[in-house]
């Protein structure tokens, strides 16, 4: 696994210039992004909030896919839509489709199983 700067994570910039900066705990540089970068500047910002958010975003997906797992395996979720069994066949593999895609997304962003 590879360590990643621990979150929580800022956007900012870099102190005298006008380049945009992803800065994590005690003022660490995670990286710096610079304004000449082929992006509109609109653009490069959400991107920059966007990459900002990754570490609680890991977080929460990584609650979330433990919380699904643990209800599935512990046969506490069950469709309340419609009590058939087909029905619920389905949206159990659907779950299981959304909760392995889940796990494949934590792993990557861990730099696991590449």
């Amino acid at each position: 696994m590879s360590a990643h700067t621990p979150g929580p994570w800022f956007d900012g910039f870099v102190m005298g210039t006008d380049n945009l900066a992803i800065v994590g705990d005690r003022d660490s540089v995670v990286c710096t992004f610079d304004r000449g970068w082929p992006t509109p500047g609109s653009m490069l910002r959400a991107d920059v909030q966007l990459i900002a958010a990754a570490p609680d975003l890991l977080k929460a997906l990584i609650r979330l896919a433990e919380e699904a797992d643990a209800a599935l395996s512990n046969g506490d979720w069950k469709p309340a839509w419609n009590n058939s069994p087909e029905a619920q066949r389905i949206a159990t593999d659907g779950i299981d489709a959304v909760i392995a895609s889940a796990w494949s997304v934590i792993d990557r962003a861990k730099g696991e199983g590449l």
